[in-house]
């Protein structure tokens, strides 16, 4: 009888072992192990894929209606009018990402590259009355965006986005070359962003892209440094080295719309060039912004040189 029952209970013991080993089995391959798992291999993504579906393509557009009123140093009325500026915005998509694309601006007619200062064209208002309605592709370059990293190569923009001022190349020229920005933070700091520009920048009869005689050596270059001195105040300090000459300019922008309900910004410019010509030049800017995206501003600048003691002197209001 004890011997039937040993048996018995050595049967037992083996069949729930056997169980518990079944079971065993079954959970580790219902949740394997992590030392178990398969490694899955590395997918080939492309860094760029193209973009299937370019939604936007006309981006915006920029008009601006001035009065001009400049006068020589003998106090003679150069500039008595009233003029207008217009850029539309052109923009392929070329990446689904978002990080490459095309842009174009067609724009009202510039002056040559070598005066820029005379930028818009003529309302047909004042002492010189003929209307000008002409349009002309003047920009049109590659810009590609990654991480804190931007390039742009192509008939470029004179100036980086964000930079104004009386004393620049204007915004409605163009360099056939590249830019590169490297920005450091997005938001308050010492120094927000650095940029360089590299091309050439030659006189032409026409602003029309196609028609432009392209040379192969650079002959400018710019670099920005911008930041941040304070929450209301910004700095800009731009040095530019175009053929013979060489500048140094510095803006001070001054937030001022919580302080004072009728003017948003006031900028305050001081300029240095040497070379050809030893110039200096001081401007001061107020702007204020209405609705409907309407920006309204009063510039006086005032420019001379040195050598000759010539101090022409500009008022706008745009």
């Amino acid at each position: 009888m004890m011997r039937a029952m040993r048996t018995d209970f050595t049967f037992m013991t083996l069949f729930l072992i056997r169980v518990l080993l079944i079971a065993t089995v079954a959970a580790a391959e219902v949740n394997p192990s992590p030392s178990s798992t398969p490694i899955p291999a590395p997918s080939t993504v492309p860094v760029l894929s193209p973009n299937r579906d370019p939604l936007r393509i006309f981006e915006g557009s920029n008009v601006s209606v001035r009065y001009r009123s400049q006068h020589d140093v003998a106090n003679t009325t150069t500039y008595n009018q009233g003029q207008y500026n217009a850029d539309f915005h052109i923009t392929l998509q070329l990446d689904s990402e978002g990080k490459l694309k095309l842009r174009a601006i067609v724009g009202t007619e510039t002056d040559s590259p070598a005066n820029f200062n005379t930028d818009a064209v003529n309302l047909g208002i004042g002492n010189h009355t003929k209307f000008n309605p002409n349009l002309y592709l003047r920009n049109f370059y590659v810009d590609y965006k990654e991480g804190a990293s931007h390039l742009e190569v192509g008939s470029l923009q004179t100036t980086p986005s964000g930079v104004s001022g009386a004393l620049n190349l204007d915004s409605n020229g163009w360099v056939n070359g590249a830019f590169y920005q490297y920005t450091i933070a997005d938001k308050q700091h010492w120094i927000r962003d650095v940029s360089v520009m590299v091309g050439q920048m030659a006189v032409t009869d026409s602003p029309q892209l196609w028609r432009r005689k392209v040379g192969v050596s650079p002959n400018i270059i710019q670099v920005h440094v911008r930041g941040d001195l304070s929450q209301i105040a910004k700095y800009t300090v731009e040095a530019t080295n175009y053929d013979n000459d060489q500048y140094l300019r510095g803006i001070l922008e001054l937030a001022t719309k919580d302080v004072l309900a009728f003017i948003d910004q006031v900028s305050i410019e001081e300029m240095i060039g040497s070379g050809d010509q030893l110039q200096q030049g001081f401007a001061l800017s107020i702007k204020k912004k209405l609705k409907n995206e309407i920006l309204m501003s009063l510039v006086y600048s005032r420019k001379e040189d040195l050598l000759t003691n010539t101090n022409p002197q500009l008022m706008m209001m745009e």
